[in-house]
């Protein structure tokens, strides 16, 4: 690695900071700590890539014979990786497939969905596939950890972890190496949860400094961060064109977002101190909280909603010749015992609150995934809600006779699971049949699924070829938007 001094002594530290920093003994340990792993990655300065280049094409010559790196520097920096949802749809993405309602054999045609990184109609349900297992797992090591007796309190964050621009990493595959670097760097703060790789940063202008603020200088983004969710939802999944058009309002600007827990996440001085040293910014995500409020995340809406934003825009790599040779998949890295090993207690809560904020993260509709079917409550075997007073007036209004207050019926919203007619196997069961409102219409449709050669003649009639979906698609269990 190169670097333009070799020392890392408290006192040299100390003093490149300026006397205005009166950083405590405890913050420059600290400080130093956290500088060591930054220094650990092997990287390279832009003399050594022209160095480089030179040894390669020892006769080139530039116009003016300024020396240049030929663009050999690109291999060397975090890759300008793809963002979900500007890929190709697939053949039958959206085409209608019979759902029954468990509870009550309600039918409903819900679009299928592909759950791909890079679809531009189910990159929202990707996300939203994705998000619930981590959410889940960043609250049970919270919990976990907690009860640990090694510490006082843990808190939950979200962070940015932001190289200089013209960090060039000496490495195959340096995003993974920034990744790894990551993982060291929570290691050293005991946290526990996820580093995702972001490639991309808005461009900035006269009044904005950038998305995820990055591009600021550190002192300018200690506090007030702002993660752009505005000008993120308008960018992804809107039918938009990626060259010509996002493209053109972003930058290339390697980062990465870490979401955890931890007792204890650096910021003021010891930030400061890493940032004069390494040019490296650290940056605590509080949102509306004081900046110096130890909690970034509170409950399990805060962390879905950090999660759902940041794999909104993580770092897809679909290159053939990715790491491990597979494609289509999110750069990211995962650290901790208790997160690795968290039970999934916090699961179910974990999806509704990812589907609560993706209207205003994915600027997409509420994704419905329970059957909406205004029934008599007695039919139902689960909570529900009360039917609205419209549905309960045409209930009445249809009945041969009217109804007193002694004899009215309580209505009420089923909310039973929607599953795909093909994986419907409770429409079979007599038990189920004998208790299901709309049973009969259920089993109708689960006969004429059949008899028309299920899966295969469904694929057949949608693409004149029959195959069994092999590609990860979906029949889904919860409809994307469209």
């Amino acid at each position: 690695m190169t670097t333009d001094t070799d020392s890392n002594d408290d006192t040299e530290l100390y003093s490149t900071v300026g006397p205005d920093i009166a950083a405590s003994q405890e913050d420059r340990e600290q400080a130093a700590r956290i500088i060591d792993v930054i220094e650990s990655l092997d990287t390279l300065t832009k003399e050594d890539i022209i160095d480089e280049y030179e040894r390669k094409y020892p006769n080139t010559k530039t116009f003016n014979d300024e020396r240049t790196t030929g663009g050999l520097e690109k291999k060397y920096r975090p890759a300008a990786l793809d963002l979900p949802g500007f890929g190709e749809k697939r053949e039958t993405c959206g085409k209608p497939i019979p759902h029954v309602c468990d509870c009550c054999g309600e039918m409903v045609k819900i679009g299928r969905t592909c759950s791909q990184s890079m679809c531009p109609r189910c990159a929202p349900k990707w996300v939203l596939k994705t998000a619930p297992g981590i959410v889940n797992n960043i609250m049970g090591a919270a919990r976990m950890m907690s009860a640990n007796n090694d510490y006082d309190a843990v808190y939950k964050h979200h962070a940015v972890l932001s190289p200089p621009e013209d960090l060039y990493i000496d490495a195959e595959n340096p995003e993974q190496e920034l990744i790894s670097l990551a993982q060291e760097f929570m290691a050293e703060i005991d946290m526990q949860g996820i580093a995702l790789y972001h490639p991309w940063t808005g461009q900035p202008t006269e009044d904005d400094e950038g998305d995820d603020a990055v591009l600021n200088e550190a002192e300018d983004f200690e506090q007030n961060h702002d993660d752009d969710i505005g000008e993120w939802k308008e960018r992804l999944f809107e039918g938009r064109d990626w060259y010509g058009d996002v493209r053109e309002e972003l930058q290339h600007r390697p980062h990465i977002h870490l979401i955890g827990a931890c007792p204890w996440f650096p910021g003021g001085d010891v930030t400061k101190l890493v940032n004069a040293e390494t040019d490296w910014v650290i940056h605590r995500i509080t949102g509306k909280r004081e900046g110096n409020s130890p909690i970034s995340l509170g409950g399990i809406r805060d962390v879905a909603r950090a999660v759902v934003y940041a794999l909104s825009h993580v770092a897809i790599d679909t290159r053939e010749d990715g790491k491990g040779g597979d494609h289509n998949k999110y750069i990211y890295g995962k650290k901790g015992k208790e997160f690795l090993n968290a039970d999934d207690r916090d699961l179910e809560e974990a999806k509704a609150k990812c589907n609560a904020v993706a209207p205003l993260l994915l600027g997409i509709e509420k994704m419905e995934a329970s059957c909406r079917e205004e029934i008599p409550e007695e039919e139902t075997d689960h909570d529900s809600d009360p039917a609205d007073e419209d549905a309960l007036d045409d209930l009445e209004d249809d009945a041969e006779t009217s109804s007193t207050d002694e004899d009215e019926i309580s209505m009420a919203t089923c909310h039973g699971n929607l599953v795909s007619i093909d994986r419907a196997d409770f429409v079979d069961d007599e038990e189920w049949r004998s208790k299901a409102l709309f049973a009969d219409e259920a089993v109708r449709a689960k006969q004429e699924w059949e008899e028309k050669g299920g899966w295969e003649g469904w694929l057949e009639r949608q693409t004149g070829q029959a195959r069994l979906p092999t590609d990860g698609a979906e029949s889904v269990d919860s409809p994307p938007p469209g």
